[in-house]
């Protein structure tokens, strides 16, 4: 059941990483159709900082799943 919440959670991040890859993305090809130019730093640096976010949540949810996927099949022996 933990194993369920987990991959939930990895589910939405892979889905917070797309998102942010894509703006931040869309925003370094195409800056003429961002309506506030002012803010274009600020708004790529917060994409950017929530996308390192999700990206470590990640990493540490696929290691929590490695680790229990391994002491999984200790206890099978």
């Amino acid at each position: 059941r933990r194993r369920m919440f987990l991959y939930a959670l990895k589910k939405k991040y892979e889905a917070e990483i797309a998102e942010h890859t894509s703006v931040v993305d869309t925003y370094l090809k195409n800056p003429v159709g961002i309506p506030d130019h002012d803010n274009i730093l600020d708004t790529i640096k917060n994409r950017y900082d929530k996308l390192t976010i999700s990206t470590l949540a990640l990493k540490n949810i696929n290691d929590l799943l490695d680790k229990a996927q391994e002491a999984e099949k200790k206890n099978k022996k």
